[in-house]
């Protein structure tokens, strides 16, 4: 629902967002999102972006649950999780 509940959650000002972003669920799922990152952070580490863990390993295990009759295996996640973590050009860290 990008369209117009966007637009009506925004004061009429478009945005990327989905309207359901700000969702209590949606919140819960970023602060446990972000706690790991901060535990990583106190570590000495340098984890990647709430938005790009995001993007990386919660959009594709929505998509499958929600668009695609296929399992969500613990295998699949591991992998989500493996390239969200590998080091490369596309990983954008946290600054």
């Amino acid at each position: 629902m990008w369209g117009r509940g966007a637009r009506h959650e925004t004061g009429g000002v478009p945005t990327r967002q989905c309207c359901c972003h700000k969702s209590r669920r949606a919140g819960e799922r970023e602060q446990g999102l972000e706690a790991i990152l901060g535990r990583e952070r106190a570590r000495g580490e340098q984890p990647p972006t709430l938005e790009h863990t995001a993007d990386a390993v919660l959009a594709p295990l929505y998509y499958l649950a929600v668009f695609t009759d296929l399992p969500l295996t613990a295998e699949w996640t591991r992998t989500l999780v493996s390239r969200l973590l590998s080091p490369g050009p596309v990983q954008q860290q946290a600054s």
